[in-house]
């Protein structure tokens, strides 16, 4: 078994050492919106946000901001730690800890 970090098949890693952690965000929070049988539109309207920004963030085009996460949070308040995590993570300037974020990530979806 190796340590480097597999990932999904639709994720591109481009340059950027943050754009993984943005997509793993972006991953989680469609997640919930699909659990939850929500268009982009509808989330985009409950959260307060525009459809766009939504898309962006789920393809881990867009960083999410605090605005975001705190929208999120208020939206499902028993995720909350989940989301401050990941928000958290995408937001880091730099990819130093990604390798091993990710690997956390991993185990606790395998554990879930």
């Amino acid at each position: 078994m190796s340590d480097t970090p597999q990932t999904d098949p639709g994720t591109q890693v481009t340059g950027d050492p943050n754009r993984l952690n943005r997509q793993i965000f972006g991953s989680f929070m469609r997640r919930m919106r699909t659990d939850a049988d929500m268009t982009v539109a509808d989330f985009a309207r409950r959260i307060g946000c525009s459809g766009p920004l939504i898309s962006q963030t789920e393809s881990g085009t867009n960083t999410p901001n605090r605005r975001v996460e705190d929208l999120l949070v208020r939206l499902y308040p028993g995720q909350e730690a989940e989301i401050r995590l990941l928000a958290a993570v995408a937001r880091l300037s730099s990819g130093t800890h990604a390798a091993d974020f990710q690997l956390y990530v991993r185990a606790n979806a395998r554990a879930a």
